[in-house]
């Protein structure tokens, strides 16, 4: 074989593959980065600029529901980047976000590995995972970065026994407690493995036991007492406890449901986690410390009982892989590769990059957003679902539901259980002529695809009549 068209892969190599991830993802393998949250994400963030912290749920046809908005500094973030460069702001920080993950899971193996082919390796298949879900504009994009941070600033610890790496960990805390209040106490729990493992004990093939135990186990109690620090003090930090586990909530929205081969999603976490399990067999032939199989066990945990924390499972496995991997002392053996199939890979990727940009940003509601705003008064209440609801709220309607689902729920807003209504009413459970009634909406914008009453207003004789229609969505409004 010609040797002029071969090249060893080097760091180099794996540097720029790792840096083309979320490009490659977000430009040539998904839809979309624009997630349905981001609406009323930013609608929140504009709000507290404006106006302050709210104490009760806003945009809605609701009242008197008590509100903690839990994520207010990722909603201020997203706002302001969304208002000054619009679509572009917003693409390139859900980019550069992708990138930190990268880079981060790279430090954190190679923390533990020293070898750097090893590490770009590993970071590389986790990037490229991470991104195929999770590279969307959410709180989560934030916060997963900042987990791992916490992990290499404890490595860095437990490696040199030097304390300024604990100084940062409250610092995280606050930043965490306050761009996603949900995530705070997964960064405490992230912490736990770590100190377990600082108590001696004899346990099969675990390594535990180390020099002191006060100094991580009196950062785990500033930390924790640092996440008081927050617009809504206690109730940020116990939000988790009133917000999810509500099995109606786990029906309606499919990412809190519990990973399971009976969708493509489950069965391809539950591959993944059982693909992890066989490696850490193989490769298990030395002791492994405690913490690793602990943050192993915990994330998995998360994983299986939630598909939207396998991200979770992602950051929290990545650590005893990498160090089974680090057992190996040989030389690291250099890959080859063609500088033509290279080549291939970064053109296409640019090529993607420059074909596809604003289309790839067009919602499905955007057009009834428009028809919306050019035919009726921003006065006009507005019977949403989960999906719409965020968008329209956004453009200044009042609407009866959006995705911040665990705000509808009697436990979180102390009222009314209107999630539970908007359940029984997806399935049929309640009178559509009743809820109509109780409402009284101006317009109703129903999802073909889900709505009951897309089926329901055409085939009875309700006081509404049809006005538009697209693809997706059909509108009705209520006869005078």
């Amino acid at each position: 074989m010609n040797n002029k068209k071969i090249f060893h892969f080097n760091n180099f190599d794996y540097k720029l593959l790792l840096f083309f991830i979320p490009f490659l993802v977000i430009f040539g393998i998904t839809k979309q980065f624009i997630d349905n949250d981001f609406w009323f994400t930013i609608n929140q963030g504009r709000y507290v600029l404006e106006n302050g912290f709210p104490n009760q749920v806003l945009f809605t046809v609701h009242s008197n529901l008590d509100f903690i908005y839990q994520s207010w500094g990722t909603g201020v973030l997203f706002y302001t980047i969304f208002h000054y460069t619009s679509y572009i702001g917003i693409l390139l920080m859900v980019i550069l976000f992708g990138e930190l993950f990268a880079y981060l899971t790279f430090k954190l193996s190679y923390e533990i590995t020293n070898k750097k082919q090893v590490s770009y390796s590993l970071s590389i298949i986790i990037t490229l995972i991470y991104s195929l879900t999770y590279l969307v504009t959410r709180p989560h994009i934030i916060t997963s970065c900042l987990l791992l941070v916490e992990l290499l600033l404890l490595e860095k610890y437990y490696k040199t026994n030097n304390k300024k790496y604990l100084y940062f960990l409250p610092l995280l805390a606050l930043l965490i407690v306050n761009i996603h209040g949900m995530y705070f106490m997964i960064f405490l729990v992230f912490m736990l493995p770590y100190i377990v493992n600082l108590f001696k004990f004899s346990l099969g093939n675990f390594i535990s036991g180390y020099k002191e135990i006060k100094p991580l186990l009196f950062t785990f109690v500033i930390s924790f007492i640092i996440g008081f620090i927050n617009p809504y003090t206690y109730k940020t930090v116990f939000y988790f406890l009133s917000s999810y586990g509500n099995e109606i909530m786990r029906k309606m929205v499919i990412e809190l449901n519990p990973a399971s081969l009976a969708d493509a999603t489950g069965k391809f976490i539950i591959i993944l986690i059982g693909i992890v399990y066989v490696l850490y067999i193989i490769l298990a032939k030395k002791k492994i410390p405690v913490r690793y199989i602990l943050l192993l066990l915990g994330s998995t945990y998360l994983a299986l009982d939630a598909e939207k924390s396998f991200n979770l499972f992602l950051i929290g496995s990545t650590l005893g892989i990498s160090y089974l991997l680090s057992g190996n002392d040989k030389k690291e053996e250099k890959i080859s590769i063609t500088r033509k199939g290279i080549s291939i890979i970064v053109f296409s990727v640019l090529l993607l990059s420059l074909v596809i940009s604003y289309d790839r940003v067009k919602l499905p509601y955007e057009e009834l957003g428009k028809y919306l705003e050019d035919t009726y008064k921003k006065s006009n209440t507005i019977y949403t679902s989960l999906d719409t609801g965020g968008y329209l709220e956004y453009l200044g309607y009042k609407c009866y539901i959006d995705a911040r689902a665990e705000v509808f729920l009697k436990d979180t807003n102390h009222k009314d259980d209107i999630f539970l209504e908007y359940y029984l009413l997806q399935n049929g459970m309640i009178n559509p002529k009743d809820f109509l009634n109780k409402y009284s909406f101006d317009l109703l914008v129903i999802d073909k695809q889900k709505e009951i009453l897309y089926y329901k207003l055409d085939k009875d004789n309700y006081s509404y009549k049809m006005v538009y229609q697209d693809d997706n969505y059909v509108v009705y409004e209520r006869k005078k």
